[in-house]
């Protein structure tokens, strides 16, 4: 029986084993090309081989194509911006109520952000230089308001152990 039920006779049977056996075939001619023009372009440059890859691709029908394509042709952010920029965020969130923990958060931030800069050194524009330089500028805004909290608290510390002092002399 087929999926809508029909009673399915042994010549029925036989076309539809004859097609899978013919689709599999052109497929295994398509992959032997595709293999031997892969090993007659590595002993060519790079350049010839991606033009290889990307004939294939090109003979590929539209619907298969668009998923081998990259979206837009942008590439993605660099991971180490983005790190830089929600460790920064959180340092700064974090920076009233937890200022040791925001302290740590926002040397990571700055740490991340520079090791983004170093990595594109000498690149005008790189995906994500938006997102390192928010890292770092919230880095150290967080960094300094922690500090500036620890200080604070030091500081009142300090007072209240002077005056508790004060009361046994």
């Amino acid at each position: 029986m087929d999926e809508n039920g029909n009673n399915i006779n042994s010549e029925d049977m036989d076309d539809v084993v004859e097609e899978i056996v013919d689709t599999v075939e052109e497929v295994a001619v398509t992959v032997e090309d595709t293999v031997e023009e892969v090993k007659v372009a590595e002993n060519q440059p790079i350049e010839s081989v991606e033009q290889v890859i990307v004939e294939e691709v090109d003979a590929l029908p539209g619907d298969v194509q668009a998923s081998y394509s990259n979206s837009g042709g942008k590439e993605p952010a660099n991971g180490l911006a983005v790190g830089s920029m929600v460790t920064g965020i959180l340092a700064l969130v974090f920076s009233c109520c937890v200022a040791p923990l925001a302290l740590i958060l926002a040397i990571v931030a700055i740490v991340l952000a520079v090791i983004t800069f170093n990595k594109n050194k000498g690149v005008a524009t790189f995906n994500g230089k938006g997102m390192a330089i928010a890292g770092l500028a919230l880095g150290i805004i967080s960094g300094l308001l922690s500090l500036m909290m620890v200080g604070l608290l030091a500081f009142g510390m300090m007072g209240s152990l002077t005056e508790s002092i004060g009361d046994y002399y």
